[in-house]
């Protein structure tokens, strides 16, 4: 399985992201970026099982992470940060959406992987995975 962290496009990286011990090491980088409230509820889950929540919720607040992160979502990261004074996400980074983070994420992995492997990765057919690569030829 695809370590989640092995994929992040540019910014910091958590200093706990190669841990073993990690609770997301068995769970895909697409995993994190749900698109309904049940798979939200599935990996919060597996973050609440996890010893580095804490760290990982804060790490996320403090570099307007998108996704989930520490058993919270962009939501829950932004309320906190207006109840610590901090910049909302709005504030400090414009808002992508999951599609956007797919697609940087499959630039990313085609760098080393072939598109079928690209497709099972992110949780898109190989044909979206191919489109996606020609329409970046044009």
């Amino acid at each position: 399985m695809t370590n989640p962290f092995d994929t992040l496009i540019g910014g910091a990286t958590p200093p706990f992201a190669s841990h073993p011990d990690r609770a997301c090491n068995s769970l895909g980088f697409d995993k994190f970026y749900p698109d309904d409230s049940a798979a939200a509820r599935a990996v919060r889950q597996v973050c609440r099982s996890c010893v580095f929540v804490d760290e990982c919720r804060e790490f996320a607040i403090a570099n307007h992470e998108y996704g989930v992160w520490g058993a919270t979502t962009e939501t829950e990261r932004a309320t906190i940060r207006r109840q610590r004074g901090l910049p909302t996400t709005g504030d400090a980074r414009p808002r992508v959406s999951t599609l956007t983070v797919r697609r940087e994420q499959m630039a990313a992995l085609l760098r080393t992987k072939t598109a079928g492997e690209v497709a099972a990765i992110v949780g898109v057919s190989r044909r979206t995975v191919e489109r996606f690569v020609q329409g970046r030829a044009a």
